[in-house]
């Protein structure tokens, strides 16, 4: 079962009384259940202009890596109940020192899914065998153009060149095995400067060996780019082609691709919703991710959603988890998902970090897969 499965099975969750059952079916019956997602420092060795790793203080916001005695006990007891784990959310995991032996630890609980996000200029060798050994399911490598040019314009501080050698690395090395995990996935955020070039990085994609392509919206995530100038707003048709023409070699290629809607030109105001997701208003289901997310930073903390304030009231001061379950946050998640599930931020095209952001008291959470 692919990441994808996991999630529809999740979204089928429908009312808050559904969603507790589900919770208390897989405690009772000791079934996997959770989607964790870590981090295990938060830095990057990049300044992604559609990235909030370029705002001007980013660098106030940097933890420095978790001991890997930290994680060995995290792991002893998130691990058994997790289905889903993300190695990595929003930073880059190869400036955690000795990276491999992470995977490692993780790869002895033989989690159903196991993957990370990088922007993969900082991998080696040991890197990579550790994922193969240790049945890493799949890698995603964040990059945002398919020429030189573009890719380094929008990544600061990228090599394109560097990358290409990285990825035959990547390819070189795993051939070796000739085992069929891990997958290999590009996710590429589409804005105006390089939308044209989404046909290009499927090309890319099939010279690597990559199983599937995601391309998503630039949203605003506070980086270094003006999102009125990058929005494409005014380029819908265009996009459309590209998008098309991006299909069709996919489809040649035997490329699975994650891609938003076509935008319906027909209707410019529906354009316009697409685009801006702040303008959709969309009816909000119970949200699930206070129950099955837990998102753990570097210093072990524990959030019931990346994208939640600290001022939200569902975080837990310590990596323990059964302190978690029995804080406060507890009462507060079961009352937003059986009583009030307005409380969702399942109101965007997105995803929930435009509400959480734009108002530090609200206690949205969110659905959408993460990407």
């Amino acid at each position: 079962m692919n990441i994808n499965h996991y999630y529809r099975v999740y979204n089928r969750l429908k009312t808050g009384k559904l969603v507790c059952w589900a919770v208390n079916t897989a405690k009772l019956f000791r079934i996997r259940h959770l989607l964790v997602r870590m981090d295990t420092n938060f830095m990057c060795n990049l300044r992604c202009k559609t990235c909030y790793f370029s705002a001007q203080d980013a660098h106030k916001s940097f933890i420095p890596a978790m001991s890997l005695e930290n994680f060995r006990s995290i792991a002893e007891m998130v691990f058994p109940q997790t289905r889903i784990l993300y190695l990595s959310c929003g930073a880059e995991p190869f400036l955690t020192n000795g990276f491999e032996r992470y995977i490692q630890i993780a790869g002895q609980y033989h989690i159903p899914y196991t993957g990370y996000i990088t922007n993969g200029l900082l991998f080696t060798e040991d890197i990579i065998v550790s994922s193969v050994e240790n049945r890493i399911t799949e890698i995603t490598i964040s990059i945002d153009g398919a020429t030189k040019e573009t890719y380094e314009y929008i990544r600061q501080g990228g090599n394109f060149d560097q990358l290409m050698s990285k990825l035959q690395l990547y390819q070189d090395t795993v051939a070796r095995f000739k085992k069929p995990l891990p997958l290999l996935r590009f996710n590429y955020t589409v804005t105006r400067t390089n939308y044209q070039e989404m046909p290009l990085l499927v090309d890319l994609a099939a010279r690597f060996g990559v199983s599937t392509v995601k391309f998503r919206i630039y949203e605003d995530w506070g980086g270094a780019l003006d999102f009125k100038e990058e929005s494409l707003l005014g380029h819908e048709r265009s996009f459309n082609e590209s998008l098309a023409e991006a299909k069709l070699r996919a489809h040649k290629a035997g490329i699975n691709i994650i891609a938003p809607k076509e935008f319906a030109l027909e209707e410019r105001k529906m354009a316009r919703e697409q685009l801006d997701p702040m303008q959709k208003n969309i009816a909000p289901p119970p949200c699930i991710y206070p129950w099955f997310f837990r998102y753990i930073n570097p210093e072990g903390r524990v959030r019931v959603c990346a994208n939640l304030p600290l001022s939200s009231g569902l975080l837990c001061p310590s990596w323990n988890l059964k302190d978690f379950e029995q804080s406060e946050a507890e009462k507060v998640r079961k009352k937003l998902l059986t009583k009030q599930p307005d409380f969702s931020c399942f109101k965007t095209v997105c995803g929930g970090a435009y509400q959480a952001r734009a108002n530090e008291n609200a206690n949205f959470l969110c659905l959408k897969e993460p990407s």
